[in-house]
């Protein structure tokens, strides 16, 4: 056997166990699908003003954190860290009370790298085994300064002890918040993977508030364009399935599909009303 011929043998060989180790260990599969994040925008929630007839109710963190966990929640927007926004308002000689004028939110927002800013002022009235929080927001685009929606919140609670009943109005807040917010903002998401019989596994759970028994909305997506000129004209959602959650974990939720469709991963779903 000459030099050359054993030598074609032993590379074969080694390419004949390297396939076989690719194969044991899945090497060279293609990889599982990423859906790529979207574009969210960045919101500052700037700090809320208090206005209570009980000095010891003033819970402006307690609100600034419940609006800001509310917000982030739709997955449709990108939260500017607490503390950074609170060191850029010290920074600004910021006043802690009252609603700021439009030029001091464009500068804030332009400091904290925010697309997206949220002022707001809350009143609160405690009384005998009562406590109402009235809470008044507004979302403003930064680079505008203009008011893109003004939104109006009730919390109630009711106890002998105000630490219960403000907790308890907090709590009724949130709820209240989370409801509004899932209206105007659905929560959307994407499909993970096709599971048999009709299930997907979806990239949303439990820190999207997603419930068992959750309706959501499959649609495809596709761009429209005049058939003269080629022109883009405009990008539609067109409906597909609808999609019932089963099982919720934390990051990720098992649905069935309605009717029985096989969805493809990167399949978008947006949560019915």
């Amino acid at each position: 056997m000459t030099f050359l011929s054993q030598s074609l043998r032993v590379f074969g060989a080694m390419l004949l166990a390297f396939g076989t180790l690719a194969a044991q260990q899945g090497l060279g599969a293609p990889p599982e699908f990423v859906p790529e994040p979207p574009h969210l925008p960045r919101m500052a929630v700037l700090e809320i003003s208090l206005n209570s007839n009980e000095s010891a109710a003033r819970p402006r963190e307690a609100l600034e954190d419940l609006v800001g966990t509310a917000f982030l929640q739709t997955r449709r927007f990108n939260l500017v860290e607490r503390p950074r926004v609170n060191v850029v308002i010290r920074e600004l000689r910021f006043q802690r009370e009252g609603l700021v004028d439009p030029d001091t939110i464009q500068e804030l927002g332009r400091l904290l790298g925010a697309e997206v800013a949220v002022v707001g002022s809350a009143q609160i009235f405690v009384g005998l085994r009562a406590f109402d929080i009235n809470l008044t927001l507004r979302v403003i685009q930064v680079r505008t300064g203009q008011v893109s929606e003004s939104l109006r919140f009730v919390g109630r609670g009711g106890s002998f002890s105000l630490e219960r009943a403000q907790a308890d109005a907090l709590e009724d807040l949130a709820e209240n918040l989370d409801r509004e917010l899932s209206r105007r903002y659905p929560a959307r998401g994407v499909v993970l993977k096709a599971l048999p019989e009709g299930r997907v596994l979806l990239d949303m759970g439990t820190r999207d508030r997603l419930k068992r028994g959750a309706k959501l909305q499959s649609f495809r997506r596709e761009r429209i364009l005049h058939p003269v000129t080629h022109q883009f004209v405009e990008d539609l959602s067109i409906p597909i399935c609808q999609v019932v959650v089963d099982e919720v974990h934390e990051r990720t939720a098992i649905a069935r599909t309605k009717p029985r469709t096989v969805l493809a991963p990167g399949t978008p779903v947006e949560r019915l009303p």
